[in-house]
């Protein structure tokens, strides 16, 4: 039976592995180095343009990181790395651990880097201790905030690794009420929140939106984490605008997913019989919220709703082309799973649902409409109802997000009749 291919990489025959499309040549494990073509690169001052070697040095950098073996490592550095509590602890009450501010290995990584490696690599159990350990250093003063060869922090390295199974948010809300700066800039100019975007990792953009990042700082090629919002899909951005609000102090109808009256979100929610968008858990929730929910409850009146005549594909079938998935897959990164396809007619009506409208670029053009789960979706010509189609697009272009895209409680009232509560736009959800 023949071989199958392999590349030949200084003398070691390793097989092709792909990661955001790279091919790796390092062998794993044997061990960390600095080429002279990357000592070249990050000789360049400031930050690094992907056109003056940033691409190039990316790509070199993730190559070596293969060859990371953590028995290169001091006896403390590997107490870090597989979070040995214990050992640590006895290092630093009997002085004998190494200066705190030190790096290691020939990337130059801070400790705690090594142990945000190391749990991204090892199994938390009872003989992993990260967090605690974490903790400990701390507590002693630990830096949390050294950059590598390339400007990576330990809240870098916790966002770039691709395995979201791996990550402890636990250690990332640690490191940032610790101090660690949620907006330091890589070689390269890029802030952490920005490989969360890219991972769709919605635990990891809630904490340093909650700690302050900012979206608005430029890198090497003058893109910000803003600039590229649009295109990183529904989950992220609800997760972005919804503490954006919060920093403006703005309220939003269903926010958060959660009963109004006592707030868990662990329980089966019903709408507010009267407007459709509140939600409560039991009756009880429901009268201690009246008084503040009062001011906001509008019927479902004329003047708070726009009918729409939907009109539907002549097959039963259809699928959505997420942007942000294109995007993601031109930039080499595995893009989130697709919704499998599901008949666009409800089978019963009236129906009370949540609603994404999208307005076309060009005014007047069809919009198109559906729901979470996709079991509705529909589109809608300005031909069949000129006035309603009208208002509900000025209140897309002038209330939602990029004024493109808006979410709206509806009822669906017949295959052909679907009334949307325009009185009240909601808080932009995960879909």
């Amino acid at each position: 039976m023949p071989s199958k291919k392999r590349n030949q990489t200084q003398g070691y025959q390793v097989p092709d592995r792909i990661l955001g499309g790279q091919r790796f040549t390092v062998r794993p494990g044997s061990g960390l180095v600095v080429t002279d073509e990357m000592r070249q690169i990050l000789a360049q001052p400031g930050f690094i343009k992907d056109k003056e070697g940033g691409s190039r040095l990316r790509r070199l950098y993730i190559d070596h990181s293969i060859g990371f073996n953590p028995n290169e490592l001091s006896e403390f550095g590997m107490a870090c790395f597989v979070g040995a509590f214990d050992a640590v602890q006895q290092a630093l009450e009997s002085g004998t651990h190494p200066s705190l501010d030190g790096t290691v290995t020939a990337f130059q990584a801070g400790y705690a880097t090594i142990l945000i490696w190391g749990s991204q690599r090892i199994p938390n159990d009872h003989r992993t201790r990260h967090l605690d350990t974490l903790r400990l250093l701390v507590s002693h003063k630990l830096p949390l905030d050294i950059p590598d060869i390339c400007g990576f922090t330990a809240l870098h390295h916790f966002a770039i690794n691709p395995n979201s199974s791996s990550r402890d948010y636990d250690l990332l809300r640690l490191m940032l009420e610790s101090g660690a700066n949620p907006n330091v800039q890589d070689r390269y100019g890029v802030v952490p929140i920005y490989p969360t975007f890219e991972q769709i990792a919605i635990p990891g953009i809630e904490l340093f939106m909650e700690f302050g990042a900012d979206l608005d700082i430029e890198d090497a090629d003058g893109i910000t984490p803003n600039k590229v919002l649009i295109n990183m899909g529904p989950e992220v951005t609800a997760a972005v605008q919804k503490w954006l609000r919060k920093r403006a102090g703005i309220e939003a109808a269903r926010q958060d997913k959660c009963c109004e009256g006592c707030l868990r979100t662990d329980v089966v929610l019903k709408n507010c019989a009267r407007c459709q968008v509140g939600r409560y858990c039991s009756k009880e929730c429901q009268r201690t919220a009246w008084p503040t929910h009062r001011r906001i409850c509008r019927l479902f009146s004329e003047s708070a709703t726009a009918t729409l005549k939907p009109f539907y594909v002549d097959f039963p079938f259809t699928t959505i082309v997420s942007t942000s998935n294109l995007v993601r897959q031109a930039n080499g990164i595995t893009p989130a799973p697709t919704t499998s396809t599901k008949k666009v007619k409800p089978l019963d009506y009236p129906k009370d649902i949540v609603i994404k409208v999208q307005i076309a670029m060009s005014r007047g053009s069809p919009m198109m409409i559906y729901t979470k789960r996709k079991d509705f979706l529909c589109h809608v010509r300005r031909s069949d109802a000129p006035r309603d189609f009208d208002i509900v697009e000025n209140v897309v272009m002038t209330k939602g997000f990029s004024g493109l895209k808006a979410y709206f409680a509806a009822t669906l009232k017949s295959e052909n009749e679907l009334v949307v509560k325009i009185a009240d736009v909601l808080a932009e959800q995960p879909f």
